[in-house]
């Protein structure tokens, strides 16, 4: 019986009981099971998200599969395949491989993502490769990048007015004026709205009482959406750029010109928010040059205007 025909079960009386979708179930070789179980991956990575973005996940499932292939990583949301990935568990990845890794005979593993060759070495060979400026990232991060990514893009699974509410309600017993003011500029469903695209873009919504003042300050103004979460993120500058800063150092792509206006010319204005609408040689361009220059780049750059 699958995870679809367990949702409705017979009871011994003959009834019928209802059973919601599980949230999130993350799916890996059950050769890992002591590993994962012995860093307590499932705690760690509730833990990290809450302390990263402010958002308290559901209770989710790890299942232990002997038919998985060893590396591989395959994460439901809703019981609907979200994501698959791979990890070479207790290994770190090469994080700045250069054209030298190769010649110096040391034992690797290999994965691959989107065409790029990702490089994995054990404790031994890192140790080795410190000296010479290599970076590297561990396994369980890697893990925590992939993880984080896929809640963050399905943000309305785990998000939505419901939480939101909660999270209010808590709010409210410590700032009973401010919450006031908010419910009586803004919706709930507006506050939703605008939450969730901060968690789309990676922004932590702990900094809630900005949140909620910018709201206070600009829903009776902004009733586009979208025009509404800017004026919020431009509230929160200050933290967004101090939680993209890699080794004291704020890696951004600048974009030019002529990019810049490609893009305004493409933003159309509607009765429901704004879009961007570009011709297809137009979009073709844009992301030709910002892939160019993101692989010049071994870290995640951000991109300003």
């Amino acid at each position: 019986m699958n995870n679809r025909e367990n949702n409705v079960q017979s009871q011994s009386n003959g009834d019928i009981s209802y059973h919601e979708a599980v949230p999130l179930i993350i799916s890996i070789s059950e050769q890992h099971k002591d590993y994962i179980e012995n860093n307590q991956l499932t705690q760690w990575l509730k833990n990290q998200i809450l302390i990263q973005y402010g958002l308290l996940l559901p209770d989710f499932i790890i299942n232990y599969s002997a038919e998985l292939e060893p590396y591989k990583v395959i994460i439901l949301v809703n019981e609907v395949k979200s994501a698959e990935f791979h990890i070479i568990f207790q290994s770190y990845r090469v994080l700045n491989k250069t054209n030298e890794f190769g010649q110096l005979g040391l034992k690797n593993q290999t994965t691959q993502k989107q065409g790029e060759i990702y490089y994995w070495v054990q404790q031994e060979e890192k140790n080795k490769l410190e000296p010479l400026d290599y970076l590297f990232a561990s396994d369980i991060s890697e893990f925590y990048c992939y993880f984080s990514q896929v809640i963050t893009r399905n943000i309305s699974e785990f998000f939505g007015i419901q939480e939101t509410k909660d999270l209010l309600d808590q709010l409210e017993r410590k700032y009973p004026e401010l919450l006031k003011e908010c419910y009586r500029h803004v919706s709930i469903q507006r506050i939703t709205e605008v939450l969730q695209r901060l968690l789309q873009e990676q922004i932590s919504i702990r900094n809630i009482k900005i949140i909620l003042g910018g709201l206070v300050q600009w829903g009776p103004k902004e009733k586009d959406p979208i025009m509404l979460v800017e004026q919020v993120r431009t509230l929160l500058a200050r933290y967004i750029t101090a939680s993209f800063i890699f080794q004291q150092k704020l890696h951004v792509l600048i974009v030019s010109a002529e990019l810049e206006e490609i893009i305004r010319q493409g933003i159309r204005q509607t009765s429901a928010g704004s879009f961007l609408n570009l011709e297809p040689a137009q979009l073709d361009l844009v992301q030709d040059r910002l892939l160019v220059a993101i692989k010049e780049n071994y870290t995640t750059p951000k991109i300003v205007t």
